[in-house]
């Protein structure tokens, strides 16, 4: 049980360690809300949050949970327990942590919150060592393990936007935290290597196209690959799915709204079957053209010299790593797809196999969509017509 204590107080070490004085606005070390969010353009700044992922590491959990002697293990644990929950209850227990603390920024109420938060996660782990389960088989979810999923997902994104995006001016950075010279470097040139141009959308200046951002592609095109092929992808035993070679078949779908003078009357299930057509065609064709983009994207020349300038995949491939291997997915559902990343290598070969697959199907399901909004008018300016339907 120390290792794990011990794994949690460095946490919070953590993300209290640049707090010297007293603010007005206090944030939780403990639940890492404090931790400092990592900044493009300061060096350094993602440290405090690959420390913290470092530190919430879950190994300790585990060898809890596989230890030879559970029945100390047991007592251990509930005298943890019933610690903590002293700490919720007494008042004056509080009162001496507070004063014990070498900052007077740790009012009573803070350990409280601590308290009830370590305890809930240790009667999860209580409850896996007598059921003789992991976490995973319980269905246990730890706050320590949501910390660490919000963490990774973070530095993920970090690192792909270091990779991949222009070196914005930072505004609001206090002075002598920010040069624009210094910032440049340490971040790739990738952004003056290519510029990205949407063929579907001709306005919106807002749009992460118009600002460059090629990592929020990046994520986008590796989330709809997931999604399409699931999260085995990046595996060298990886078997794709059978290549759709037909799209929008349905009786409803191919029938469209029928003539104007003698309209098609739809039933509920023509929706469903129309809706389930469009799903499987924008499926499908999402994660071609995902193939597309993330091929040309590791095939663009200097590209790949870049990312190896600025450190490398390796950082990325460790965090997505963990990610899959605690199944993190299921407590950040919105990075799920980032475990995918975890072999760079195979992911990009996987891409350029895929695209060489489907290139000649995504031209036949676009066509087949637009085909579609044909039969149903769907460029109509009538507002009769829309309104009947």
């Amino acid at each position: 049980v120390l290792p794990l204590l011990r794994s949690l107080v460095r946490v919070e070490s953590v993300s209290l360690g640049r707090t010297v004085q007293r603010r007005m606005v206090q944030f939780s070390g403990f639940d890492g809300s404090s931790t400092i969010t990592p900044r493009d353009a300061i060096l350094g700044s993602h440290r405090s949050r690959a420390i913290g992922i470092d530190a919430m590491h879950l190994e300790q959990v585990d060898a809890i949970l596989q230890t030879n002697n559970a029945q100390e293990m047991h007592a251990s644990l509930e005298s943890l327990v019933q610690f903590l929950t002293r700490i919720q209850d007494e008042k004056a227990l509080r009162s001496v942590l507070s004063k014990s603390m070498p900052l007077d920024m740790w009012p009573a109420t803070r350990f409280q919150r601590a308290a009830r938060m370590y305890k809930e996660d240790s009667e999860k782990i209580l409850q896996c060592l007598e059921s003789q389960q992991s976490l995973k088989e319980s269905n246990a979810q730890l706050a320590l393990e949501s910390m660490l999923a919000e963490s990774i997902g973070r530095a993920i994104r970090y690192h792909l936007r270091r990779f991949f995006n222009p070196c914005h001016e930072q505004i609001t950075v206090a002075d002598g935290d920010y040069n624009n010279d210094e910032a440049s470097q340490r971040l790739s040139r990738i952004s003056e290597l290519l510029e990205m141009q949407s063929l579907e959308c001709k306005t919106g200046n807002d749009t992460a196209v118009a600002d460059g951002s090629v990592s929020s592609v990046f994520a986008l095109a590796v989330e709809a690959i997931c999604r399409y092929f699931g999260p085995d992808f990046c595996f060298a035993t990886f078997e794709p799915p059978p290549i759709p070679t037909e799209f929008c078949t349905s009786q409803a779908s191919q029938r469209g709204l029928g003539k104007r003078k003698d309209p098609v009357v739809m039933t509920d299930q023509d929706l469903k079957d129309i809706l389930q057509d469009l799903e499987s065609a924008h499926l499908f064709l999402s994660a071609a053209r995902a193939c597309q983009f993330l091929h040309d994207l590791f095939h663009w020349p200097g590209v790949a010299e870049e990312v190896q300038n600025v450190g490398g995949w390796g950082v990325v491939e460790r965090y997505a790593r963990l990610f899959r291997q605690y199944d993190l997915g299921r407590l950040s559902p919105f990075d799920a797809h980032l475990c995918l990343l975890c072999d760079m290598q195979m992911f990009s070969r996987h891409v350029t196999e895929r695209w060489q697959e489907l290139e000649m199907f995504a031209e036949l399901c676009s066509t087949a969509l637009k085909e579609l909004s044909q039969r149903f008018d769907c460029g109509t300016k009538s507002k009769k017509r829309r309104q009947q339907y």
